[in-house]
């Protein structure tokens, strides 16, 4: 089989984690016949063999220069300029894979970490786009949710960007067109929440040991103890090393060694290194207990070997590296119950020991007892976890199921049909709207584009609509009762074109919410798309939108991100709406594509929502009836910013009372998802503040300052400008760093 991996890191020279996991299962497949890539974030780009049958591909992130730059949309093309680390990554590597299919023959399958959500812009793209994609089975393998991971680091889950990778990551585990997992713990709390039952093959990992010489007795006279792995919370470092202490102080004379980089431990506002060195000095400094860092895989295994024991204190786990490589190597592993390592230690006390944080003393207990054994014991338990390691992780069978379980993917394989979301779906509403309306033409795309006084725009926009690739449209003008010169003059040059799929219908002032809503009940197509008169759309956009449309029967609307032109040049991001973020701002385009059926019947604008937010209740109208919202990952809508648009004659206060109104309108999404709302709010600021996904509230200051700076150097006299600007710079790279 053509097998590619996709990882956010590797080496062949690491001990643990996916790195390990990736480098071990490649060399296998190339060993057993199969052609294996391996597509991965690299420090420097490569292509290179590293094994029979296994090619490297090496990918330099661009999201690291967006980084090291103080202000965003410098130095660095979009997308990857307003994109943080890992969505900018997932976007890069969904490119990259598309730009070697152009070039390589395709694979029979794709698989991909979850973790990072590093799959993500891969996956929607194979969702959306009528292209080769559609026709590879993605596999999302189960290793470290960070929406997960997260609570047991002690982290704030709910601030942003952090928030929204792990969304990301909850939409690659759905969308996978197959899952397979190391573990049954991993797999449960996967399952568990996500609220939902998913067909999750589990296969432990391979086990690759070139070291044929058991452990023995080679190290019954050592007292040193070894941890292999991150500094994390999760990882139970904290636990750890305070029970080691208490044991220290209480006469124990031992040794832990820490092996492992170092993380950030945000709960202390510090790394763990930094808080173990700040609070166990006295231990480092009589040699009980010392940090060696990252170290290479042989000199780590070295440790391992001449260890009392390796210790595995995770407070939660997937199904860690270390305990196989430490157990295949016939050495005594102290494991904690709360995680995969549980499963890999089959009889507690006989292949190794098990121990509960929760049970007082049960980790001390244990460890004395190992420091204690005797030579028989001791030899007897490391052949038993040799030989359990050498039952479960044995190299050709795993091999041999991971290929049976690819082949009947790649059998049973066929695209979607439903798109996948991450809130569950409501079939009533799907079923009742699948059926096309007789008043509607099937396919027929119609564009309603709301008129007020805009005859400066009004031809660009149509034009823009005209030139669409798209077929068949029609055009439905709706003017809301006009009143200036030039802009009725315009509208009569149109309507003396005699275009044949573009008609003017005039009204009395009545405001925008109404006038689109008559636009909706005059179209005659299956869909309809609001385009403000002033906006405009590029050709393929409604080519793309309708074929979503059309291939899911669930989704309601198709938008896409949004460049800004003339007073603006940036862009917005928008993602695939989901409860709760919705209820807190929108992340929806109002030039959405949308079903003409369900719009008239649960989504019409409201006219007491207004200004600028008409839009915005219909979308959790159609999201609240169950409805799916989709975004296509491109600049497909032109969006104009202008000083006189309504939308920026709008104030905060306005905002303030409109959102007011949209909670009248739905008490209860806000009381079902109150809790999650709270969270996020209280992570990231209101509402309005969550302009970019990517960047959480820094983006959002940053425009305000540069609003408030351009307000206010109206005001100021040439020769104070200059001292302006530099305060402004200074308080600007303090405020976004």
């Amino acid at each position: 089989m053509k097998i590619w991996l996709l990882s956010s890191e590797f080496t062949d020279d690491s001990t643990g984690g996916i790195a390990r996991y990736i480098d071990n299962y490649a060399r296998l497949l190339g060993k057993s016949g199969h052609e294996v890539l391996i597509i991965t974030l690299a420090k420097q780009a490569q292509d290179k063999i590293i094994a029979p049958g296994v090619r490297l591909i090496g990918i330099v992130p661009h999201c690291g220069l967006a980084n090291r730059t103080k202000i965003p949309h410098k130095h660095l093309k979009s997308p990857y300029s307003i994109m943080p680390y890992w969505p900018a990554f997932s976007y890069q590597i969904a490119e990259k894979v598309l730009d070697i299919l152009q070039r390589f023959p395709s694979p029979d399958i794709i698989e991909s970490q979850e973790y990072n959500a590093i799959p993500y812009f891969l996956l929607q793209r194979k969702l959306t786009e009528e292209a080769i994609l559609k026709k590879i089975p993605i596999i999302v393998h189960l290793h470290s949710p960070h929406f997960q991971i997260a609570h047991f680091n002690q982290e704030p889950r709910y601030k942003l960007p952090q928030y929204w990778i792990g969304q990301m990551e909850k939409f690659c585990i759905i969308s996978a067109d197959a899952l397979v997992c190391p573990s049954y713990s991993l797999a449960r709390s996967v399952e568990k929440l996500l609220n939902r039952s998913l067909d999750i093959k589990i296969i432990p990992y391979p086990f690759i040991s070139d070291n044929k010489k058991e452990i023995l007795s080679d190290n019954t006279q050592s007292n040193c103890i070894v941890y292999v792995g991150r500094l994390e919370a999760r990882k139970g470092i904290p636990s750890l090393v305070s029970s080691c202490s208490d044991l220290w102080a209480s006469g124990e004379d031992f040794k832990l060694v820490l092996i492992g980089g170092d993380t950030k431990f945000l709960l202390k506002n510090t790394t763990m290194a930094a808080f173990i060195k700040k609070y166990y000095t006295k231990w480092i400094k009589t040699g009980n207990l010392k940090l060696l860092g990252e170290l290479k895989y042989s000199e780590t295994m070295e440790h391992i070997q001449k260890a009392r024991a390796v210790i595995i204190p995770s407070v939660w786990d997937n199904f860690p590296n270390v305990c196989l490589e430490a157990m295949g190597l016939g050495q005594i592993v102290l494991a904690s119950k709360s995680g995969g390592q549980a499963e890999i230690i089959e009889s507690n006390g006989v292949d190794g020991f098990l121990f509960d944080w929760d049970k007082k003393n049960d980790f001390e207990e244990k460890l004395i007892h190992i420091l204690k054994m005797n030579d028989k014991d001791r030899n007897k338990m490391c052949s038993n976890a040799r030989r359990r390691i050498q039952i479960l992780c044995d190299s050709e069978k795993n091999i041999a199921e991971r290929i049976e379980y690819y082949q009947k993917i790649v059998a049973a394989y066929k695209p979607k049909v439903i798109f996948p979301t991450i809130n569950n779906l409501s079939r009533n509403f799907i079923e009742s709207r699948i059926s096309v309306s007789e008043k509607e033409q099937k396919g027929l795309v119609s564009v309603i584009i709301p008129y007020y006084n805009l005859g400066d725009y009004i031809e660009e926009a149509l034009h823009s609509v005209l030139s669409s690739s798209y077929s068949p449209i029609e055009v439905i003008i709706v003017n809301d009762g006009s009143d200036d010169t030039k802009s009725i003059e315009v509208l009569k040059k149109i309507e003396n074109k005699n275009l044949s799929n573009t008609r003017i219908l005039h009204t009395k002032n009545q405001g925008l919410a109404l006038t689109r809503n008559i636009g909706a009940e005059k179209a005659g197509g299956e869909f309809i798309v609001f385009v403000d008169a002033d906006d405009m759309v590029e050709p393929h956009y409604f080519s793309k939108a309708v074929y979503v449309l059309q291939r899911y029967e669930n989704v309601d609307l198709v938008y896409s991100w949004m460049q800004h032109f003339e007073e603006s040049k940036g862009m917005r991001l928008t993602w695939n709406a989901e409860f709760p973020y919705i209820l807190g701002h929108n992340m929806i385009s109002q030039l959405a594509v949308i079903r003409r059926h369900s719009f008239l019947k649960g989504a019409r604008n409201k006219p007491d929502i207004k200004p600028g937010f008409e839009d915005y209740e219909s979308w959790i109208e159609l999201l609240k009836q169950g409805g799916v919202g989709v975004s296509l990952p491109f600049c497909l809508v032109r969006y104009r910013v202008r000083k006189n648009s309504m939308h920026r004659s709008t104030t905060p206060n306005s905002h303030l009372y409109v959102y007011e109104l949209i909670t009248q309108h739905h008490p209860e999404l806000y009381e079902k998802w109150g809790e999650e709302l709270f969270h996020l709010q209280n992570a990231n600021g209101p509402g309005r503040s969550w302009q970019n996904l990517s960047f959480g509230t820094r983006w959002y200051e940053l425009n305000e300052l540069k609003q408030f700076k351009d307000s206010v150097y109206n005001f100021l006299p040439g020769w104070l400008r200059p001292i302006a600007t530099l305060l402004y710079r200074k308080y600007i790279q303090k405020g976004y760093n």
